[in-house]
């Protein structure tokens, strides 16, 4: 009903904020897929699993660009106003794109042929149940995807490819998702706290990925003007980079220690007294 309710509100209402909360409603209804998968037979799971992984896919870029949007007044602050005003055509090219992703999401979720997520998820809720009891499938969800995480943790280098922080941040995402959809098995405090960790753990690897992102769609946005704009621009892309990058190295560092952190024993162990035979 949720992922329903956005769908609706974004098609009346294109915007940032509508966008943001329909990625939200699928993100929890996939991570609910996640935590009761083992309720289910796979086959079943499957198509819904796609259709919510292309909603995803669909309004992933749109969303990066209003974050990016959203900070360009932080990131050009102290720039020289000279700058600024040489960085305009590439601000004017990122919010065109900006806009056609919207007119492709707005299409394709008013599609008729668009499968829509939430009539996946209601025929999932209408299937019958395996036999294992809600805590078994709680344990065993979580107990999976913590494995992912600090599998991910453990093979980390300093020379780690962006794409792996990213996908500890998304496994990070559906942990902490699956804890809060199942408060009412855990104690609150103990919950409360380890829940606190990981959504401390999500910031820090998501300014991380937001400057990487800011970088690529910087870079995409000046080569698809191309001779169109000054060298002026092209310096000043490469000026505003600066900063990006300094955001990006320091959240990287700050990323790899918590989540080698993320690994110890002590925090370990506190999942495992607040889930239970987590081993």
């Amino acid at each position: 009903m949720n992922v329903a309710r956005e769908r609706v509100a974004f098609l009346r209402e294109p915007a940032p904020a509508r966008l943001h909360e329909l990625r939200i409603a699928v993100r929890s209804a996939r991570s609910l897929i996640v935590l009761t998968r083992d309720s289910f037979e796979s086959v079943e799971l499957n198509k819904a699993r796609h259709v919510g992984a292309r909603i995803s896919l669909l309004t992933g870029r749109a969303r990066n660009l209003d974050v990016f949007a959203e900070h360009w007044h932080d990131l050009t602050l102290e720039l020289d106003p000279d700058i600024v005003m040489n960085l305009a055509p590439v601000l004017r090219q990122i919010n065109l794109i900006r806009e056609m992703e919207y007119r492709t999401i707005h299409a394709s979720l008013a599609d008729p042929e668009f499968s829509p997520f939430e009539a996946e998820l209601e025929r999932l809720a209408k299937l019958p149940v395996g036999p294992l009891s809600a805590d078994v499938v709680v344990q065993r969800a979580i107990k999976r995807i913590n494995k992912r995480v600090v599998n991910i943790s453990g093979s980390l280098s300093e020379v780690a490819a962006d794409e792996v922080l990213h996908q500890a941040r998304k496994d990070l995402k559906k942990l902490r998702y699956s804890l809060e959809m199942t408060k009412t098995h855990f104690p609150s405090r103990p919950l409360e706290k380890f829940t606190e960790t990981l959504a401390d753990l999500q910031t820090t690897i998501g300014r991380h990925q937001d400057a990487v992102t800011f970088s690529n769609e910087l870079w995409l946005a000046a080569r698809k003007l191309g001779s169109t704009v000054s060298s002026d621009t092209i310096v000043s892309v490469g000026i505003l980079l600066n900063p990006i990058e300094e955001v990006r190295r320091n959240a990287r560092r700050k990323s790899l220690a918590k989540l080698r952190a993320y690994s110890s024993d002590e925090v370990q162990q506190s999942l495992k007294k607040l889930v239970g035979g987590l081993d």
